[in-house]
C-alpha cells in the first residue's frame, strides 16, 4: 500500500515538473500572449507598416517582397478553389492547415535575412522575402 501510494505520489509530481519545466515554442512571445489576450491579435498598430501578398490561381503576387525589419507581412488566400498551405524557412510562416478563400497569416517580421514561402499544394508557387534591418 505504501509503494502504491509513493509511485502516485511520484507521478503527480513528476508530471507537475514536467508541466512547468518545459520551454515554450520557439515562435510564442509574451506579445503573441497579450495580444491574443486583448482580442488585438489579428490587429497591427496605425504605426506599423504592412506588406500584403495575395495567393490567387497558384501564384502569389507580389512573388518577391522586401519588408523592414519589424514591419508585418500579410498573405491573403484568393483563390475560389486552392487550398494554402504554407511552408516556410521562417517559422512564424508556417501553416498547420490548409487556408481556404479569404483566410491570411499575418506575421510580424522580427528577423533580417533572406526567406522562402512555398504552397505545399502547390509547390511550383513560391515567395521570395527579404527582410531588411
Amino acid at each position: 500500500m505504501k509503494k502504491r501510494l509513493i509511485l502516485v505520489i511520484l507521478a503527480f509530481l513528476g508530471g507537475y515538473l514536467l508541466r512547468h519545466n518545459t520551454a515554450p515554442p520557439s515562435w510564442f512571445t509574451p506579445d503573441t500572449l497579450i495580444r491574443k489576450a486583448t482580442g488585438l491579435e489579428n490587429k497591427t498598430p496605425d504605426t506599423e507598416f504592412t506588406t500584403k501578398v495575395i495567393y490567387r490561381n497558384g501564384e502569389f503576387a507580389p512573388n518577391s517582397v522586401t519588408i523592414a525589419k519589424g514591419n508585418y507581412l500579410q498573405i491573403v488566400n484568393d483563390s475560389d478553389d486552392a487550398l494554402m498551405w504554407l511552408e516556410s524557412n521562417h517559422p512564424k510562416l508556417r501553416t498547420p492547415r490548409g487556408y481556404a478563400l479569404s483566410e491570411q497569416i499575418k506575421a510580424r517580421m522580427d528577423e533580417a535575412g533572406d526567406f522562402t514561402v512555398s504552397n505545399k499544394l502547390n509547390l511550383t508557387a513560391g515567395l521570395r522575402i527579404s527582410v531588411s534591418e
